[in-house]
């Protein structure tokens, strides 16, 4: 191939006759399921590796290095000149990084029919037989990633299964939206791309954060394709089958954000019921003051965070089992459920800590002092601020956000950071920055004046606006009140005396004529000799 390059190879996936067939089958495989997280081993990969400047050449060159490093470390080579002999990979590896031996063909395939791609659009004239090479291309990526499914159904685990389902979707998608010229081509395509999404959408709810960020990315990038398939299709927008509303609520289970939500398995319906008692036995409601001890609170709020921690586990498995298959969207909203409820109660345990914070600082009148440490620390205060904040924009990502939710956040937002900014002037005042304390206090005791809980809260911050209204309250009488303490026990500096003179521009210079008397003329000599000194000096 051109560039230097060698040219692409698909990976032999192993034959077998009936009878090794049946062998295999009746024993399975002798090692544990691999794990394979393709997405974020080929996230990497791509970033690490030129994408990021979308240098697909260096790409390419990549893959064939890592693939010649591959097979040199896993002494699978295939010979050379009349040695050539291509291997198969054996039908139990007991080595994961054989499985990268397909995924990294498929990914060399794609980059290289990406590379012809855009220089054909890029060149001067579109030219066929390059648009020819690229399909082909594209289509040798869904050769080598139907491999790598195969390979993952007997050795690899259900999410890595899924993965490659995934990704084996991901590259027909591209190839299909690639060679659609007729309506035919662009159905299969539409239904792959569709697909493709689906199965991401449900590896981003069973993923861990990070994971589940790669997931919506790329599910974000499918779009573009999605549009083009409708357009050629004549559809215009996302078909949905719409439903009465009597219909969906007599169905629902529950509600997310006003709409309704199914939930499609006996098990998760079981661990979010337990969830819920878990967090209606105990929830702490607070009334004028906090009577309970920062430790309890902890306590408490932790059991309900481990209740819906195991209930999205549980969603999870049942979404890798293959439970999600269908009605993504009821996964979907049953997923941000969970993490809307895990996040509420950290907001009114986080809340919650903020008002035992400022009871704690009614017992001090000063901070510097190592009793008034012992007593309280305002940097607690700052963290506790700082958790609401991330929970808060948790919440802010969370789908089907309405115009009143969003209200709300801010709301909530704008007290979180009016906390942050007192208990950080007093966390300066503790160090002894007394200047930086006061000016900290000084802004918000002008901002605080316009600070209110919000009035009607949705349903999901029943509970959280009745502890965010009493720190609003709380906060604004700390406010003044260190705000007074601290203006008190600065010491005044006197001023600078000014000195303006007013009579200097009236009064007259005295003359110094008398004193350096009358100019000396030069003599008839010194003329000459100075004449005859500048002639030498040229």
């Amino acid at each position: 191939s051109s560039f230097g390059v060698g040219a692409c190879r698909s990976v032999a996936v192993p034959c077998m006759s009936d009878e090794e067939d049946e062998v295999v089958s009746a024993t399975g495989p002798t090692h544990d399921p691999y794990p394979l997280p393709i997405l974020s081993l080929v996230k990497k990969a791509r970033d690490e590796n030129g994408l990021r400047f979308d240098d697909q050449l260096r790409y390419r060159q990549y893959c064939t290095r890592r693939l010649r490093r591959l097979r040199e470390s896993l002494k699978f080579k295939h010979g050379k000149g009349k040695k050539f002999v291509r291997n198969t990979i054996p039908d139990d590896p007991q080595d994961v990084r054989f499985l990268y031996l397909p995924m990294f063909e498929t990914e060399r395939a794609w980059s290289y029919a990406m590379q012809r791609k855009e220089d054909n659009a890029t060149a001067a004239e579109e030219s066929c037989r390059v648009r020819a090479h690229s399909i082909r291309k594209f289509a040798k990526a869904v050769k080598n990633a139907s491999a790598l499914l195969e390979l993952c159904k007997i050795h690899c685990d259900a999410r890595g299964v899924l993965e490659a389902e995934a990704y084996l979707e991901w590259n027909r998608s591209n190839w299909l939206v690639e060679k659609a010229t007729e309506q035919e081509h662009w159905k299969a395509a539409l239904a792959s791309t569709e697909a493709c999404q689906s199965l991401y959408e449900r590896l981003a709810l069973a993923s861990e954060p990070a994971d589940a960020a790669l997931c919506r990315g790329l599910v974000k990038e499918l779009q573009p394709s999605l549009r083009k398939c409708r357009y050629h299709l004549g559809l215009g927008g996302e078909e949905q089958v719409q439903l009465s509303a009597e219909e969906v609520i007599d169905k629902a289970d529950m509600t997310f954000r006003g709409r309704p939500v199914q939930i499609p398995s006996e098990k998760v319906k079981q661990a979010v019921a337990t969830a819920e008692a878990t967090q209606a036995e105990n929830r702490i409601t607070v009334e004028g003051r906090v009577e309970m001890d920062s430790t309890k609170v902890i306590e408490k709020y932790g059991e309900i965070s481990n209740a819906f921690s195991s209930a999205a586990q549980t969603i999870g498995s049942e979404m890798l089992s293959g439970g999600g298959a269908t009605d993504t969207d009821s996964w979907k909203r049953l997923e941000a459920y969970a993490r809307e409820k895990a996040c509420c109660n950290n907001i009114e345990r986080n809340v919650i800590l903020l008002l035992i914070t400022l009871q704690k600082l009614e017992k001090v009148t000063e901070l510097k002092s190592n009793d008034s440490k012992k007593v309280v620390k305002p940097a607690e205060g700052v963290r506790f601020a700082d958790l609401v904040k991330a929970d808060l924009t948790t919440l802010s990502e969370l789908p089907d956000s309405t115009p009143e939710t969003e209200v709300v956040l801010q709301a909530y937002t704008s007290v979180a950071r009016d906390s942050r900014c007192l208990f950080l002037g007093l966390a300066y005042e503790a160090v002894g920055k007394s200047l930086e304390a006061v000016a900290l206090l000084e802004h918000l005791s002008r901002r605080i004046e316009d600070l209110d809980a919000p009035t009607n809260a949705p349903p999901c911050f029943e509970h959280v606006n009745p502890v965010v209204g009493l720190l609003v309250e709380q906060l604004a009488k700390a406010c003044a009140r260190w705000r007074c303490r601290l203006l008190a026990a600065m010491d005044p500096q006197p001023p600078k005396p000014a000195i303006v003179d007013l009579a200097l521009m009236s009064i007259e210079a005295p003359s110094l004529a008398h004193i350096a008397g009358q100019p000396q003329q030069a003599g008839l000599l010194r003329k000459f000799t100075g004449k005859l000194g500048s002639f030498f000096s040229r």
